[in-house]
């Protein structure tokens, strides 16, 4: 409904037990097919379907469960979601869908996030990724403040309230987020304001991330 109301693009959305029945007639290759492939009791059955899909050159957007590399080999683009209780799937994937849709963040959809992100009261590596790929893809968007807040609160919350090295910025932790924050080529004012916050709040902050910050200071200046 949303991509329709934005886009003035025809979209339906169907259960994948009916693509069988009239859906699959209209894909060729200019119909993009977005497919929720997450590991569940329908995985076998989505796989058969974007596999028919692929046979009749439909392109295929699949959201799929943090490492599903069988489904990585034949979609045309992946977006992997943190692995969550099952009964909560639908709330992390609701997330990328809307972006399809919009290309923004709203209050809602933060308020979402944090229920679902933070219900085991912990962001694991698997979350921060996600929440960096999610950052990715709204980057300079109108995007309500609260994911700002949101995004800064969680990853800060990854690197700084581990078992490992509680309050410290360890090795892997700085490589994690130098290779996060400029590995993807984009400046980004939000991954700066993290930068500013673990900073401030760590015990120590390696001489990796001060030039990272230096060099966002550089490139771009005052967010």
């Amino acid at each position: 409904m949303k991509l329709k109301e934005i886009s003035y693009i025809h979209a339906e959305g169907y259960p994948a037990a009916e693509m069988k029945h009239g859906p699959i007639a209209l894909i060729d290759s200019d119909m993009p097919v977005v497919v929720i492939a997450t590991h569940n009791a329908m995985y076998e059955k989505v796989l058969s379907n974007i596999q028919e899909i692929k046979a009749r050159q439909g392109r295929v957007i699949a959201l799929v469960s943090k490492g599903d590399d069988t489904i990585a080999k034949i979609a045309d683009e992946v977006i992997e979601l943190p692995d969550v209780l099952e009964c909560l799937e639908p709330l992390v994937a609701t997330i990328p869908l809307q972006l399809l849709a919009d290309g923004i963040i709203d209050a809602d959809e933060v308020k979402e996030l944090e229920e679902v992100l933070y219900e085991d009261g912990v962001i694991d590596k698997d979350e921060a990724d996600f929440l960096f790929e999610l950052n990715d893809a709204v980057t300079g968007k109108a995007n309500d403040p609260s994911w700002e807040e949101f995004f800064v609160k969680a990853v800060t919350s990854f690197v700084l309230e581990d078992e490992t090295s509680p309050g410290e910025i360890d090795d892997d932790e700085a490589q994690y987020l130098y290779d996060k924050i400029k590995g993807d080529g984009q400046v980004d004012g939000t991954e700066k304001a993290l930068l500013l916050n673990i900073k401030a709040k760590s015990k120590n902050f390696p001489k990796i991330l001060e030039d990272l910050l230096s060099y966002l200071e550089r490139i771009r200046g005052t967010y």
